[in-house]
């Protein structure tokens, strides 16, 4: 809640962090069997929610980037979240082949050498 106060809005590298940490706390409540029946069913409906948003993330190049590309993170994060390899892999591939594609700079043929 911090995180998202007054105006501030969290940065592309920020948010699949902040949303493992939201997922972990409903994941806290709904497993909570002291709780009320209507709070675990919330927590529910929250995880739910968030795991629609939380695919939505595979569907844009732009958070697994900022995640790979940001100094602190790199692959660390998803590997402290215990993340598949396969998932690992894919993220680093699909980072890769678009730098490949718009970003690379195309190779230049190699100078020809001048008559004299």
């Amino acid at each position: 809640t911090k995180e998202m106060e007054g105006n501030k809005r969290p940065q592309v590298h920020q948010v699949i962090p902040l949303m493992d940490d939201i997922y972990k706390i409903l994941e806290t409540h709904r497993d909570n069997i002291f709780l009320d029946s209507r709070l675990r069913f919330a927590a529910q409906k929250g995880i739910t929610l968030l795991n629609k948003y939380y695919a939505k993330t595979d569907d844009s190049l732009i958070y697994r980037s900022a995640m790979l590309l940001h100094p602190s993170y790199k692959t660390s994060y998803f590997t402290q979240e215990e993340w598949p390899d396969d998932w690992i892999t894919t993220a680093k591939e699909t980072l890769k082949t678009f730098w490949e594609t718009y970003y690379k700079p195309k190779s230049k043929p190699p100078p020809q050498p001048t008559k004299d």
